[in-house]
């Protein structure tokens, strides 16, 4: 068993002021206001950089704690630490202040927040009920300030951090403080009461004993009774915990006294209060006080209940939060784990074992409710949610259903990335979400990146993916010339009408009576129309029935190519060139015979020559 404060009854008060003490561990001191002239302000002569009226009261190396009260009886708390242009070496001191007066303020700050005349500025978390001051200074200069008016009732607690103890740790101040006195009494002569600088303090007004103190009894004789309560047990439902993460720590209290009390218990970490908390006790009996508290720092913390030691708590960073998602068949399982609100986790997500045509390929959540472990189901084959299929639509055809279940409301909001494989065109899909609440489709938010589509939803139901497809039709095919020879091109044209909703591309038949004689590629926007030509030349004479795809575009008639009986003058002909000869004589020779034969071979020259000229055009 640990057993909790002893009370010690101090000495008288020195004058007749008002009586207050302090208790520390199991001491109390009784002590009274020192009198001044004016008010605190005065008394402290505080000067920019020190405290000059207090310099009788100071000592080299200590720090000195009292009350003051003026003479129109405002009662005031006084801090000095260190003496003026002494030996002293400077130092470091934190309080916190529980408990503060909601009557008083710092009526004086030595040094302000943020004046640097100290190996670093002073720090004042004021303001409410629980204040913490950190001073530092240098050598032969002070530190310190005033609160007032502390008002009727007091009840203050300190927990002192002196060197290597203060708020900033060490470091931060060139010396020591060796000693804590709290003064009573006269001015000119106080009386000096040693406080352990390690344990905390409680300043109440009133004799020891008297009013309602924590760990204080008065028995019927008005003595005091030893201890009033103790620690019977102490428990915690995990000595390593992660940052941020609760962990429960409880008390077993014993009331040793014959009546009831109430207990206030203080829960600390190295010194700093974690949690209070008010019980009653019946006397005579015991009762348990639990406390949960979660720590921002990692680190081996010392667990007590006010000065009582209760064990220590080691502190871990806290763990990464993860999503690993496991494929089976066509199901892909998303494990979340260790998530706070407003984490946001991206994780790509394996191919399901079984071949879809649409799927998720990768998460990206905010968590909106903090997770330990939860899951998400996305199924590839779920088909539609609750018998309600989409709903089919002209210039659509339906890709995949793809239901995620959401079972633990992990996500706040998501953004999905739904793959498609290649024979899809993601330009040309959409998604539709299922609102169960509603029973209907809606249409969410997608953004297309290359062949996937990355949809953003605030909640996960099951989506329909849909592709849009073109329509094309061809109508109105025509033939150029409906009577051509035998080897000259026939030229088919026609109108290519795309009444779809994506871009299509179509290769349409060129046929003659049924047979495929040629072809023509053209690509129409969706909503558009163009003119597709194909050319077909026949070699045979005869009548021909001419198709453009589904379109028919009438008969061509094809006649024979001209022989060479049937040619007119100017028409190419295969006949070999003319040659002149007469009677096996060479021309130009025999007599007679040699001008005119000559004229004839220079006719004959000039026909060949015209013949040769025309088979060339």
């Amino acid at each position: 068993m640990l057993a909790l404060s002893v009370v010690a009854v101090g000495p008288a008060a020195a004058d007749d002021g008002q009586t207050y003490h302090v208790q520390q561990g199991d001491r109390c001191i009784e002590f009274t206001p020192i009198a001044g002239d004016g008010d605190a302000t005065s008394f402290y002569g505080y000067d920019g950089y020190r405290s000059l009226g207090t310099q009788a009261l100071q000592r080299p190396d200590t720090s000195i704690l009292l009350l003051h009260e003026a003479p129109d009886g405002t009662v005031s708390l006084v801090v000095v630490h260190d003496e003026v242009e002494a030996d002293a070496t400077g130092g470091a001191v934190s309080f916190t202040f529980e408990g503060m007066p909601t009557t008083g303020t710092w009526r004086v700050q030595d040094d302000t927040d943020g004046v640097d005349v100290g190996p670093s500025p002073d720090i004042w978390d004021v303001g409410g009920e629980n204040q913490t001051v950190y001073w530092n200074w240098n050598p032969r200069w002070t530190d310190g300030g005033v609160f007032g008016p502390v008002g009727a009732g007091l009840d203050l607690r300190i927990v002192p951090g002196f060197n290597d103890d203060a708020v900033l740790g060490p470091g931060y101040a060139p010396g020591e403080v060796n000693r804590w006195h709290l003064l009573s009494g006269n001015r000119s002569n106080p009386t000096r009461h040693t406080l352990s600088m390690t344990d905390p303090i409680r300043i109440r007004e009133g004799p020891c004993g008297s009013g309602a103190d924590t760990n204080v009894a008065t028995a019927a004789d008005g003595g005091p009774v030893f201890p009033v309560f103790g620690i019977e047990s102490a428990a915690m439902n995990r000595t390593t915990v992660p940052v941020g993460e609760p962990v429960a720590v409880s008390v077993a209290v014993e009331n040793y006294a014959g009546v009831d009390r109430e207990y206030r218990s203080l829960l600390r970490a190295d010194m700093e209060l974690l949690n209070s908390t008010t019980v009653p006790i019946p006397g005579e009996s015991t009762r348990t006080v639990t406390h949960v508290v979660a720590f921002e720092e990692t680190g081996t913390y010392q667990i007590r209940d006010e000065s009582d030691y209760l064990g220590d708590i080691v502190v871990t960073p806290p763990p990464e939060p993860a999503a690993n998602a496991t494929a089976e068949n066509s199901t892909v399982e998303v494990a979340v784990t260790h998530a706070d609100p407003g984490t946001t986790l991206a994780t790509a997500l394996p191919a399901p074992n079984e071949s879809v045509s649409a799927r998720v390929g990768a998460l990206e959540l905010t968590v909106g409710t903090e997770v330990d472990h939860a899951e998400l189901t996305v199924d590839h084959a779920a088909g539609p949610p609750n018998g309600t299929a989409l709903a089919e639509r002209d210039g659509h055809r339906l890709v995949e259903y793809v239901a995620v279940e959401n079972a633990a409301d992990i996500a706040d909001t998501a953004t999905m990335d739904l793959a498609v494989d290649g024979r899809l065109d993601a330009s040309n899909l959409t998604v539709r979400q299922y609102d169960g609440n509603e029973s209907t489709w809606t249409t969410p938010t997608v953004t297309r990146v290359n062949g996937s589509l990355w949809v953003t939803v605030s909640e996960f139901s099951t989506f329909a993916v849909t592709e849009r497809v073109p329509d094309v039709t061809v109508d109105g095919a025509t033939v150029g010339s409906t009577e051509v020879t035998a080897g000259e091109a026939v030229t088919v044209t026609g109108t290519v009408t795309n009444d779809g909703l994506a871009d299509g591309t179509a290769t349409l038949g060129l046929r003659a009576d049924g047979s495929r004689v040629g072809a023509a590629t053209v690509t129409v926007p969706a909503g558009e129309n163009r003119t597709v030509a194909a050319e077909h030349t026949f070699a045979e004479a005869g009548a021909y029935r001419l198709a453009l795809g589904n379109s028919t575009a009438g008969t061509v008639a094809v006649t024979a190519e001209p022989t060479p009986d049937t040619l007119t003058p100017g028409t190419e002909t295969d006949a070999p060139p003319a040659t002149a000869t007469v009677d096996n004589v060479a021309a130009g020779t025999g007599p007679g015979f040699g001008p005119v034969v000559g004229l004839v071979a220079v006719v004959l020259s000039v026909g060949v020559a015209m013949v040769a000229l025309t088979r060339g055009e």
